[in-house]
């Protein structure tokens, strides 16, 4: 494994933001963006969640453990570069390293203008795929020291062929839970469409995604929970995990209330994709095999209204 450290990494408290007061609709997604979400129970690390376009989310990682004037951040999937600008200036962060898992536009297109706004932004993306403005390319089992931080990345290909994931811990914070910036696979109740990839793929993503303590905190890019759990009850509508977890995702979604971050452990008791081993997945879907099953159910989400 190749180790990399870039940075020192400071931080302090950190305060509610009230900007971007806009809501946008794409069919039953709707993103209010009135306000950057602080999310630090337990985790690493503090995650910021920058509302962006109809459903992405943009990622700030701080870590609160130690306390400067001016705390660093690092940024994942800055598909929108102005958002993650005007987030940066009003958290009053240093912004000193981003991070990107694949190479579709509404994760990476923000980095030349983060680019031309601080110049000395360290950019790393996947070494698998063409990402602009890179610095490092990241290859599987790549550890990047970033402060206090650790990121590990995890070669997940499927949703693109050089797709990454960053793992997380932190140095000074040995008993909080790890993080996982998961880009476009692992959703909460969900995967990503096989677009360079097949279920054999997202199979062998879904088990190493397994393997990672279960108490990690899972941030996806996407908010696309209320759709994912949704199709879940309609595939299994007998199962109490999904139909309380739909319950609790509508109740959340009602107030425009973000369903990040969720755990491996809570993906592995309900989300039926990380369950194509079980074998009553496989009854579920009449299916024989894991990977039978992981095609099945990516082809009915591709087709569910």
């Amino acid at each position: 494994r190749r180790r990399l450290s870039f940075f020192t990494f400071f931080s302090s408290s950190l305060f509610a933001i009230q900007s971007f007061k806009h809501t946008y609709h794409r069919g039953s997604i709707r993103m209010s963006t009135s306000a950057i979400k602080k999310i630090d129970n337990g985790i690493c690390g503090s995650v910021y969640l920058v509302p962006m376009f109809s459903d992405n989310y943009g990622l700030l990682l701080v870590d609160d453990g130690e306390v400067e004037t001016k705390r660093s951040a690092a940024c994942i999937d800055p598909g929108d570069g102005q958002a993650i600008l005007r987030a940066v200036e009003e958290l009053n962060l240093d912004l000193k390293l981003v991070l990107c898992t694949h190479k579709h536009n509404d994760h990476i297109g923000g980095n030349k203008e983060i680019r031309k706004q601080i110049p000395s932004v360290h950019i790393i993306g996947t070494a698998y795929e063409e990402i602009p403005e890179i610095n490092t390319k990241a290859k599987d089992g790549d550890i990047f020291t970033f402060g206090n931080f650790q990121i590990r990345t995890i070669y997940a290909p499927c949703h693109t062929k050089g797709h990454v994931l960053y793992f997380v811990t932190n140095s000074n914070q040995a008993d909080a839970a790890p993080i996982l910036f998961s880009g476009d696979t692992l959703f909460v109740g969900g995967c990503g469409r096989f677009f360079e990839g097949n279920a054999a793929d997202m199979l062998r993503n879904m088990d190493r995604i397994a393997e990672l303590p279960p108490q990690t905190n899972v941030f996806c890019a996407h908010e696309y929970t209320e759709s994912n759990l949704r199709f879940l009850s309609s595939v299994d509508p007998l199962d109490p995990s999904i139909s309380k977890m739909f319950q609790q995702v509508s109740e959340k979604r009602r107030h425009l209330v973000p369903t990040l971050p969720t755990t491996i452990a809570e993906e592995l008791s309900y989300n039926l994709f990380m369950k194509c081993r079980e074998r009553r997945t496989q009854q579920v879907l009449n299916c024989n095999s894991p990977e039978e099953a992981m095609a099945m159910l990516r082809a009915r989400k591709n087709e569910f209204k």
